[in-house]
């Protein structure tokens, strides 16, 4: 998963719009990389990042910028800096 699937998914909702698919919301799959039984630590698909070694400090993805800017204007094309 990682970085790159998250930030390619408003693509494929504007895709899917496109194409005349009655999209009405999205909810992202997690705010924060978390724990997998399976995996553990890995992968990591949350818009935020933690970091285990430093005090479980929080540091945004590029993803959670493009993320909030979509969520700020409401335009699916607002992914870009």
């Amino acid at each position: 998963m990682g970085d790159l699937a998250s930030a390619s998914r408003p693509l494929q909702l504007a895709r899917a719009r496109a194409e005349g698919v009655d999209v009405r919301g999205y909810l992202h799959w997690s705010a924060f990389d978390n724990f997998e039984w399976s995996e553990g630590f890995r992968p990591t698909f949350g818009l935020i990042a933690v970091d285990h070694a430093d005090d479980f400090a929080r540091i945004p993805k590029p993803s959670a910028h493009a993320f909030a800017r979509i969520a700020g204007t409401g335009r699916l094309d607002a992914t870009d800096g």
